[in-house]
């Protein structure tokens, strides 16, 4: 009779010890917000930066491929495709480098609309949406920077 009390406890703990290694850790609420400063820190930064496409700001180029389709040229590129490269050469140098994971895509007219990077995240996510206004016209676009946990 002891020895089936044994194996009983012994038995119990071994599953509660494969329950607690199996367990996903969590995601601590400090980390949950630094995600979303990172996130939204990172798309207002972006907008800001100055290219050598007529000294035009990522803002600037993004409002004139969704206004425009990517009339202004930059060098042999459209505004739309020069702004592509220039944003994928801004998370390489940032996200990437850190190696965080991430999802970035622009809604918005057709033009701003193929500028996607990698794959929606998988599971949990903090996402940051930044309007962007575009004309007078009440058109925007809307980018969208999910971070993946």
């Amino acid at each position: 009779m002891g020895l089936a009390i044994i194996i009983i406890l012994v038995s119990l703990g071994l599953l509660f010890a494969v329950q607690w290694m199996l367990k996903q850790p969590a995601i601590k609420p400090v980390q949950r917000a630094k995600q979303a400063v990172v996130a939204a820190n990172f798309l207002s930064a972006a907008l800001g930066v100055t290219t050598e496409c007529n000294e035009r700001t990522v803002r600037e180029l993004l409002q004139d491929c969704a206004l425009t389709g990517g009339v202004t040229k930059c060098g042999p590129e459209t505004s739309c495709a020069f702004v592509d490269g220039k944003l994928k050469d801004l998370f390489n140098a940032t996200l990437d480098e850190w190696g965080q994971e991430y999802y970035f895509i622009i809604r918005g007219p057709a033009a701003v609309q193929r500028i996607e990077f990698n794959e929606p995240c998988p599971g949990e996510r903090e996402q940051k949406i930044h309007p962007l206004p575009v004309g007078t016209g009440g058109i925007r676009i809307e980018l969208v920077l999910e971070m993946c946990r």
